[in-house]
Order: C-alpha cells, then structure tokens, then sequence
C-alpha cells in the first residue's frame, strides 16, 4: 500500500512540475542567473577552453565558492548590477559544529516527547527531525552555544586565527585550502 501511494505522489508532482512548465512559467530566474554569471566572471571559475564543455564534476567542493548577499538592495534590484568583493572566507577543519536549541529555546519540538523515552524537552532530543533546532559553527575565541558538538569543520573568515594558531601551535593553510567569497550586490 505504502509503496503505491509513493508512485501516486510521485506521478502527480511530475504532473504539476509539467504543467508548471507549459503553462509558461520560466524555469529560471533572471536576477540569479546574471549573479552568479557576474560572480563567475569576477572569480574567474566555471571558465573553460571549450565553449560547449560540461562543468567539472568534482567530490570536493569547489576551491572558489560565493555567496552573494542582497541585502544592500532593499528596494529591489535593477539588472544589470554591480557585485563587490566583501570579504573572504576559509574552511578549516578544525572548528567544532554544535546543534542548539532553536527560538523556542527546548531542544527538538518544545512539549513534545520527540525521542519516545516518555521525557519531555530533554537533551537527547536536540537536533529532532522538522524541529526548529539548528546547527552552529563555532568560530576561534567565542563562547560556546548552548548544546552539544556532532561535527568538526567549517568556514571562518580569513582575519580568525585558526584553532591551532589560538593555542599555541603554528598553523599554516595549504595552498589548495578551499575558499568562498561573499559578494555583495552594489545598489
């Protein structure tokens, strides 16, 4: 039974996807698509010999990512526009990835027994599917969330000293370190 009704809702998700697309909907959207083709052309990636190339498939992320922000343009964007180099960041393994308690200040669902053990609201229940729990990054020389570490690694900008350089230990980034860039959007 379970298995028809998934072919059932499958089946009609691509038969709206199909109507979304007859009915003249673009597939695409202008602003984003100039953003990250200026933001290409900025940095330099996706370039290819080949103009009909396929992009490089690659397990890593990309040497050079971005981010773009809009938040500069807050009454709406005007293309074409300008993008600026606002910053730079690094991934660094070392950094430790907590999950905390989301707005409503419990962990998982708040009221709700999320893992079953009959406690409620209770610290086995941090990260709960669908709650509004949420994971952090903690960068070198802030105080520690409220919560519990499940992972290591992530971005930091570049002007943080690395985990090993805060204490003590001398730390240099390899040169294939992976980056992102954040860009802003020029009003």
């Amino acid at each position: 039974m379970s298995r028809l009704l998934t072919i059932v809702v499958v089946l009609c998700l691509a038969i709206w996807r199909g109507v979304w697309l007859v009915s003249g909907v673009e597939n695409t959207c202008p602003t984003a698509d100039f953003a990250a083709a200026e933001a290409r052309r900025m940095l330099g990636v996706g370039a290819s010999s080949k103009a009909d190339a396929a992009p490089e498939k690659s397990p890593r992320p990309s040497s050079v990512g971005w981010r773009i922000s809009f938040a500069a343009a807050q009454g709406g964007v005007a293309m074409p526009f300008a993008l600026r180099q606002s910053g730079t960041d690094v991934w660094d393994d070392e950094l430790p990835v907590w999950i905390t308690p989301g707005k409503d200040g419990q962990p998982g669902w708040a009221t709700w027994d999320d893992n079953g053990d009959g406690a409620v609201d209770e610290p086995g229940e941090l990260g709960a599917a669908w709650s509004d729990d949420f994971c952090v990054v903690q960068l070198p020389g802030q105080a520690p969330p409220e919560g519990r570490v499940i992972d290591h690694g992530g971005f930091r900008p570049i002007g943080y000293e690395t985990t090993k350089a805060a204490s003590g230990a001398r730390h240099e980034l390899p040169s294939d370190s992976v980056r992102r860039v954040w860009l802003d959007v020029s009003p």
